[in-house]
Formats: structure tokens, sequence, C-alpha cells
């Protein structure tokens, strides 16, 4: 068995020791580099007559722009500086000091330390700490222990994140509002890397929208080529040689999504691909590429996966297996965790319990973490040159209008990816959730995030921070969702969380993002209706089964009848609430704020139904028809009843009223009296459905459909409903 070492196996694998990466960029001189193997490959001269032309065009078109700058003294006065953008940033070089992406430089921790980067240094620790005690106990369903143990760690995250809030706060003792902008410049950069990583590894997907985007992506990625390694690992692994055809066709694949000028590869890409070598040519299609290797050598990555997500079963039982597998890496457990997803369901990571409870689980779990590492060990060649190397993900710094393929969500700090493609390719085609395409998407997952930490570490570096602290930026597979749903509107979704931090849940768990899918004004019998919905939803995908749209519509339409019966009948159950301050609680005069539709009801109709109690008070929200002039004229003459008639003519023409949208009525007098019958046919039943039923119509749009915004489902479907 392979001897394990907590938390460095995969170094030499995926990323280099933390000493390695020492080397800050210089934008000057990797241009140069790139210039010089450009000309060198084109126009087929030796390095030096390339570099000395290279330098040549450099000299006499290089403009170095100027800027100003503030430099804080020793006495922490700040002084305007005159200089340029390269001198800037040759300056900080030399002075190593850490340079962010909004070029705001800071001193390095060799020099003085923060006593603020110290503070959260502990507190993210503790932290960890919490969140891993959380979910072991919702693991074991101790949910009272993971709720004081996720309390504290939201708390923690509060004080952590709250120190960006006090950088931007200048009535704060930390005002600095160049912390705050970094903070969020780095989180930002570091998750458009993650992205672009992960189009580019699990879909292929490169930001071209440009050609000279393709051309300078494929001159950067040939330039930085380790022919020698490419060349032993395709040897080594009998890997397939991309033609330039191939190529071409790999670049398109991602440009395709943005411009057709072929012209433009004609002349320019075509020819300059024409001159690189088979392995350059190579490297191009697979570096940071597991879509384009599969594509290209399908059997030697359905043999490695498979090898990779073996589960191991043993017969001999170790009596010491339950210490030596705290001593493997958490992101190999992780993956392991997805090859015995069913076993290990509601069972936490409890080692010892899981033992004492199964005997043998355990041993089998270490025995396949034992099996990965010599899988990775088997293969470090392939993934080392493929997977661990400097060249980055082209466009990472505007990759917001990037047209992805596989990363489904992201936020500040979190991308989110779906492996949908890879499972119907494992399938042959057919989609099938099972145990086995869980443990082959882990595997894709665990390639994923371990490539990942060279690039970061790699930014890290370019920033200029210390080599020790490189790893403060990481990210790992936190959350395994069976089931994403995305809906139209942006960050809108809801999944089936069934591993969260290693923990394989005893019951998936439902996550609902979005105001549209979880409105709290909605009724709460709408709310709690969607989810029972949504839960069906992704019952029947997590099971493979098909959803039967019509009862999906024929069950909202039921919905909208019940709603419009139920309002009609005078009762409050679908209506909006809201409240009525006292009068002292507004700005405006009374008859422009809400405390006005206080005074309508008391002068309209309170003498025949009794005036409402002084504010405050909670109140239904209806929504009328009567919004233009004839409306209103229309409903005035309409009221049966004389007296009320009369009140009201005379509330209108005393706040020159000509429409009345909205009408607020006390929420305890409806749940006891009802709706009176003079406001009834005015109601805007119509609005009162498409309100209450957003959630239900957001439903629907997920399942594929776009509905129009204006009209009912009913009205939409009416051949669903014989």
């Amino acid at each position: 068995m392979t001897k394990v070492q907590k938390g460095i196996v995969m170094e030499g694998i995926f990323f280099l020791d933390k000493s390695n990466y020492t080397t800050p960029i210089n934008p000057l001189k990797s241009y140069l580099e790139q210039l010089t193997h450009y000309i060198q490959a084109k126009k087929g001269w030796d390095f030096d007559t390339a570099k000395a032309k290279a330098l040549e065009i450099v000299k006499k078109n290089f403009k170095d722009p100027q800027m100003k700058c503030f430099e804080r003294l020793e006495n922490g006065d700040k002084v305007l500086k005159d200089t340029s953008l390269y001198r800037y940033i040759v300056d900080n070089l030399k002075q190593k000091n850490i340079l962010a992406p909004t070029f705001t430089s800071y001193m390095p921790r060799s020099k003085e330390k923060s006593i603020l980067s110290e503070f959260i240094f502990v507190s993210v620790a503790k932290r960890s700490v919490a969140k891993k005690e959380a979910q072991k106990a919702k693991a074991e369903g101790n949910m009272l222990l993971s709720d004081n143990k996720n309390n504290e760690q939201n708390n923690l995250k509060t004080y952590n994140n709250s120190m960006s809030g006090a950088f931007a706060q200048e009535a704060c003792i930390l005002h600095n509002p160049a912390n705050h902008s970094t903070l969020t410049s780095v989180t930002r950069t570091m998750t458009s890397l993650s992205n672009a990583n992960n189009e580019r590894i699990i879909a292929g997907n490169r930001y071209y929208p440009r050609g000279i985007d393709v051309l300078n992506n494929v001159i950067y990625i040939s330039t930085y080529t380790d022919i020698n390694k490419v060349a032993m690992a395709i040897q080594k692994f009998g890997l397939y040689i991309p033609t330039v055809k191939d190529v071409v066709g790999v670049l398109k694949y991602s440009s395709d999504l943005y411009f057709f000028d072929n012209k433009y590869y004609q002349d320019k890409i075509i020819p300059y691909l024409e001159k690189l070598s088979p392995y350059q040519l190579a490297s191009i299609c697979y570096s940071g590429d597991f879509y384009h290797l599969r594509k290209f050598n399908s059997d030697f990555i359905r043999k490695l996966l498979e090898n990779m997500a073996e589960k191991i079963i043993v017969e001999t039982r170790d009596p010491e297996v339950t210490k030596k597998i705290h001593k493997v890496d958490e992101n190999i457990i992780n993956f392991v965790h997805h090859i015995f997803f069913k076993e290990l369901k509601g069972r936490g990571k409890d080692y010892d319990k899981i033992n004492a409870a199964e005997p043998g689980l355990v041993d089998h779990i270490y025995a396949s973490c034992m099996h990965v590492i010599d899988v990775l060990q088997e293969f470090k060649d392939f993934f080392n040159t493929f997977f661990m190397h400097s060249i980055m993900p082209n466009n990472s710094h505007r990759l917001k209008n990037m047209r992805r393929r596989t990363v489904v969500l992201s936020d500040t700090d979190s991308t989110c990816f779906t492996l949908d493609e890879w499972v119907k390719w494992y399938g042959n085609g057919e989609f099938h959730i099972n145990e086995k395409t869980i443990a082959i998407g882990g595997a894709i997952s665990y390639i994923t995030t371990q490539s990942i930490v060279n690039l970061l570490r790699i930014l890290s570096c370019n920033m200029g921070v210390d080599p020790e602290l490189i790893d403060k930026l990481g990210m790992k597979n936190e959350f395994l969702w069976l089931v994403h749903v995305p809906a139209e509107v942006s960050k809108h979704y809801y999944a089936y969380t069934v591993l969260q931090e290693t923990n394989v849940l005893g019951v998936p768990e439902i996550e609902i993002k979005g105001v549209h899918l979880k409105n709290s004004a909605v009724a709460k019998i709408m709310i709690d209706d969607g989810k029972k919905l949504m839960q069906t939803i992704l019952e029947k995908i997590s099971n493979n089964e098909k959803i039967n749209f019509q009862y999906v519509i024929k069950h909202v339409v039921g919905l909208e009848n019940g709603i419009i019966e139920s309002v009609y009948k005078g009762e409050s159950n679908y209506l909006k609430k809201s409240k009525i301050k006292t009068q002292d609680a507004y700005i405006e005069e009374p008859q422009k704020s809400p405390y006005g539709r206080h005074l309508f009801w008391n002068e309209v109709f309170g003498l025949k139904y009794g005036d409402f109690p002084p504010p405050p008070y909670d109140v239904v929200k209806i929504p009328t028809i009567v919004k233009t002039k004839t409306a209103l004229i229309k409903w005035v003459e309409s009221v049966e009843d004389e007296e009320v008639r009369k009140r009201l003519q005379v509330w209108l023409n005393k706040n020159n009223k000509s429409n009345l949208p909205t009408i607020y009525l006390n929420d305890q007098y409806v749940l006891g009296s009802g709706i009176p019958k003079e406001i009834i046919p005015i109601i805007d039943i119509h609005r009162i459905v498409l309100d209450v039923t957003i959630q239900h119509r957001a439903i629907i749009e997920t399942l594929g459909v776009l509905l129009y915004k204006d009209k009912m489902i009913k009205e939409q479907f009416s051949e669903f409903l014989h």
C-alpha cells in the first residue's frame, strides 16, 4: 500500500511544493517571450535572431503609459507620485510587494505583519472547525447540535466578512477603501479563474470572442509548452496526436459561439499552426482540457475514470484503520465518499462509529483511498503534463460575457458546474443517475478541484504573495447536487443536495434560491405547495423518471381556480400582506402615504361596517381594476348602497382621486368578516393570480417552457385541460 502523508499526497501530480511558486509575473518579459516564439515559428529563424527582432519591435512600439499613484510614507502620510505603469510594476517587483488586481500594493509579510490579517487567519480556522462539526452532526441526524454549530460558523463568517464593510465605511476606525476594493477584486479574479478553468477542463470551452484572442492563446500555449513532457506522456500512454485540422476544430468549438471568420483562420491561425510541432499541437488541444483529451482518447479516459472510481473490497480487517484513514487527504476522502455513496448515507464521517456499526466498511473505504492514490501515481505523468503547468485559462479577466457550457452558477467565492454531458457520454448517449455515474462524477470533480490548486497558487504568486501563504486562496468540492434546476431569472434555482462537506446526507436536502421561488410575501400555503412540486421534480429526475408536464400544468391551473374562488368568497388567504403604521411614522401627508388607506376605510365604509382601530395594524393588499378615471366612475355608479356611494364620491372629490389601484383592508377584519361586497367587483383577480402563482410559474419555466408574463396558465395551456 502507498504510504500516506496528510495533505501533500498530490504534490508533484497536480501541483508543486509551495516553495516552487516564487516568480511574480512580469508582463513585458512574458510578451517578449511569446513574440520571440511567434517570430521563430512563423519565419523559421533561430532563437537569437527571432529574439533580436522581437526586441526591435518592442523598442519601436512599446509605450509605457504615465500614471499617478499615492505612496504611503513611514509616518503614515500619503504623497502623490508621478510614474509610469511599467515602472510601477517593476518597482513593486523589486521591493517584493504584494500587487493586488486593483494595482494597490502592500508590504510583504516578511517586512510587517498585519494585525487584521492575523485576526482573520484565526477566525477562518475556527470557522472551518465549526463547519465540519455542523455537517457531521447533520449527517448523523443530530439537528440540535448541527444548528448550534451552524450558528457558530455563521457568526464567525459575519466577523470575517464585516471587515470588508468596515473598510468601506468612512465613520469606521478601520476605514480604508483601497482594502475593500482589493478584497473584492481578488475574490472576483479567483472566481473568474476558477470558472474559466472549469469551462476549459470539463467542457473544452475557451473564451474566444475575437480572432486575435484565438491567435494569442495558441501562441501563449505553444510558447510555454514543455515539449519533452508532452512527447513523453503521449508516447507513454498511447495518446492520439491531433492534426492541424483537429486543432482548428478544437478552437472553432469555442470561437464559433462568438464569430464566424474563416478568413482570419485561413490567413492568420492555420499558417501559424502548420509551423508547430505535433506535440505543440497536442498541447493546444490537451493542456487543462479534459474534454478534448476525452474526445480524441475516449477509451483511455473511460478506463482511467473507471479505474479511479473502482470500489475496493478487502477481506482482512485492520485494527488501526480508523487511525490511518484520518491521515488521508480530505479531497481524496471526499471523492471516495462518492464511490461509497449508498453505503455512507446518513453515517457522517465518524469512522469509529461507522466501523462499530458495520465492521469492514471503513476498511473498504480506506483501501479505495489507497487505490485512488496508486492510480494517480500510476498516471502521474499524464496528470503532471496536462494539469500541472503554468498555462492559465485565457481571458479570465473579462469572463462576464463568456457563453458557458458547464458552469451553471457562480458567486463571489464559488463556482458550480454540471457533469450532465459527461454522464451522458459515460452512458453511451443515455443519461442515468446511479451509483456508478455518481462515482465517475466524483472522479471528474476531484481532477477539476485538484487542478485549480495549481492555478490559484500561480495567481497568488503573480500577486507576490509569500509562498508560505499561497494556499490562502483555495477552493474545494463542497456540495454534490444530484439535481440542479436553474430558473430563467439569474441566481434562481432549486437543487437536491446529497453530499455536503464530505458527508453523504441520509435524506436529500432541498436548496431553494431566489425570491421568485421562495417569496415570503406569498401565502404560506402556496410556498409549501411550490416546495412540494419542486421536490417531486427533483425526485423524479434523480430516479431517472420522466416528468409529466400535463400533470404540472393541471396542478397549477387547479391552484389558479382555487385562488379565484377563494378571493370571490371574500377570503384573504391568497392576498399579500403589509402594515399600516402610525401617522407620524410617515414623512408624506396622510393621503399620499399608506396611512391614507386607513382614513379611506373609516370615512367611506366605517359607518356601515365599523371603523378600523388606530394603526399600527396588519393589512391585506387588494389590487383593483380601477386604474383610470373611467373605471373609477363606473365603479362608483355600480355601488348599490346609496350612503356608501355618496361617502365614496365625497372622499374621491376631496382627495382629487382619478384612480384607486390598491385598497388596504385590516387583516383581522377580513379574517372575521370577509371582503365587503362593494369591493369584490373591482378586485383585479388576474393580477392576484399572477402574483400568487409567481413561484409556480417560475417552476414551469425551469422545465423549458417560456410563459407569457401577463397571462394565467389556464389561458396559455387550454389544450391540457381536456
